[in-house]
């Protein structure tokens, strides 16, 4: 057990360590280079972008910010039982090679349609730029499809436009910050949180998955969501019985298999696990045998 505590303390301070390095590099930055907010009737949205520190170098990102009104939500890559995820579209970008849109970890939000996954007030989605050619600026250009609910849903379109200069140094907090929330993969066998076991359990219509989540003793916010292939069905995760395990505390979830496609084989097949907390979040890819 002491050597599972050590074990999960470095893994805590890697992350802390990085945390640190991200938002300090920020505190530095001067005015964010931005474009317009683009308005929709409870929600706007905008392009960010700069130079972040990460422990690999330095990268170039662009950041997709969302803001609400109070009492509207928007969604995660998958929504849950209801929603709409957003949708990026980057034709028309000049010396833009690639585009790669991270997530920043979700919330579970309950209402009374079900239950969603996603985020209220503000999110940033931070985008990592790959220039065609590094020595020239990129001129991003994107058709942003998203919702902005609360008792009804109304779907937006944002069309942003931003240039951000080649080598641009100015550090972006926003970005930083958004970014420290991006769940990581999981850093050994004794890190916190993490995923520590799971079976596929039952026949026919009562199949079900189980899983058992680790996370630290006192944290906020524990949750799991898990996503199959597109074709699946997956509700989400329902908390169980709960077991302390000296600075662990394990928690059972159990994912009911009624909603697969009749064709569907378990064998094989992979899911995405992201387990979060109020201060970390891993993802973690599982497949079933």
């Amino acid at each position: 057990m002491r050597k599972n505590r050590s074990r999960a303390a470095v893994a805590t301070i890697r992350v802390a360590a990085l945390t640190v390095i991200l938002v300090a590099s920020a505190a530095a930055a001067g005015a964010e280079v931005a474009s317009a907010w683009d308005e929709s009737l409870s929600s706007r949205a905008r392009l960010v972008a700069g130079q972040v520190a990460t422990v690999a170098g330095s990268d170039s990102f662009a950041g997709v910010e969302i803001r609400l009104d109070e009492g509207y939500k928007t969604y995660w890559r998958n929504p849950g039982d209801a929603g709409i995820p957003p949708r990026f579209d980057w034709t028309g970008s000049v010396n833009l090679a690639a585009a790669e849109v991270l997530y920043p970890a979700p919330y579970r939000l309950a209402d009374p349609g079900g239950q969603s996954i996603g985020y209220k007030k503000q999110v940033v989605f931070p985008v990592r730029l790959t220039p065609a050619d590094p020595a020239q600026p990129v001129h991003v250009r994107l058709k942003l499809d998203y919702a902005a609910c609360a008792a009804l849903c109304v779907p937006a379109e944002a069309h942003l436009r931003l240039t951000v200069p080649a080598g641009a140094s100015s550090p972006s907090r926003s970005i930083a910050e958004a970014l420290s929330r991006v769940p990581r993969q999981p850093d050994g066998e004794a890190d916190i949180p993490r995923i520590v076991g799971l079976t596929v359990d039952g026949e026919g219509k009562a199949r079900r998955i189980s899983v058992t989540v680790a996370q630290p003793q006192g944290a906020d916010g524990a949750d799991l969501f898990v996503e199959g292939p597109a074709s699946w069905y997956l509700p989400l995760p329902e908390p169980g019985a709960t077991r302390e395990n000296g600075a662990e505390r394990h928690i059972a979830y159990e994912i009911a298999l009624d909603g697969l496609p009749a064709s569907a084989t378990l064998r094989g097949e992979k899911l995405r696990l992201t387990v979060v907390n109020g201060t970390d979040a891993v993802e973690q890819e599982w497949t079933l045998r």
